[in-house]
């Protein structure tokens, strides 16, 4: 399993916007947010966002999907929740539930990674199970033809995603990305983000934070 102990979340900006004026750009012009890894509409929320918006609630927890889909009841015609995910290829995948489901996902992780000491003890009590695999390339159909705003957090597999998103990403304003890996790999990884979204689609870095 993944000691997946060093995160970084990522702000690009495909269309050069000011940070301070990058929330007012969210909330006034996008229409089109997808969020894979909406784990109960955490790191966002989009409960309070009010904008002429239609959401993509994307996550491979079935139960974060119900959960998703009570927190949001009064939003339902603005969101769409999809049951998958999203990868680089169409098909299957093993996915591994954690008693904490914001750490869930498609690497087995070990209880031992330094962000967690003294937390609860049984948050990486686990259930293994076959889910549906898409890439965002796959699930463009339902999208329309750009996203203004895509969140990435996907706990360990963002190369994946970024992989299977080549024929959007093109298409795509913002994205906020969380890369997470083993400490030893981290930079290598993060490296790897950067090389595909800043050389291969011109998007510009304008806000990093660790976590």
């Amino acid at each position: 399993g993944l000691v997946l102990d060093w995160a970084l979340r990522i702000l690009f900006d495909y269309a050069y916007f000011l940070i301070n004026k990058m929330k007012d750009k969210i909330k006034n012009s996008p229409n089109i947010v997808v969020d894979i890894g909406a784990r109960f509409g955490l790191h966002p929320t989009w409960k309070n966002f009010k904008s002429d918006t239609f959401f993509y609630l994307i996550d491979a927890d079935k139960n974060e999907i119900k959960r998703l889909k009570e927190k949001y009841k009064d939003k339902k015609g603005e969101m769409l929740f999809v049951n998958t995910v999203i990868s680089d290829f169409k098909g299957s995948i093993n996915f591994f539930n954690l008693s904490n489901p914001a750490m869930s996902g498609i690497y087995e992780r070990k209880n031992i990674s330094p962000l967690f000491e003294g937390e609860r003890k049984d948050q990486l009590k686990r259930k293994k199970s076959k889910v549906s695999s898409q890439s965002l390339n796959d699930f463009r159909n339902s999208i329309s033809h750009h996203i203004d705003f895509l969140k990435i957090d996907t706990e360990g597999s963002e190369i994946e995603v970024l992989e299977g998103s080549k024929n959007i990403l093109n298409k795509t304003n913002i994205i906020l990305i969380e890369v997470l890996d083993e400490r030893k790999n981290f930079d290598e990884k993060y490296q790897r983000v950067i090389e595909i979204l800043e050389k291969n689609y011109n998007f510009h870095k304008v806000l990093e934070k660790s976590i």
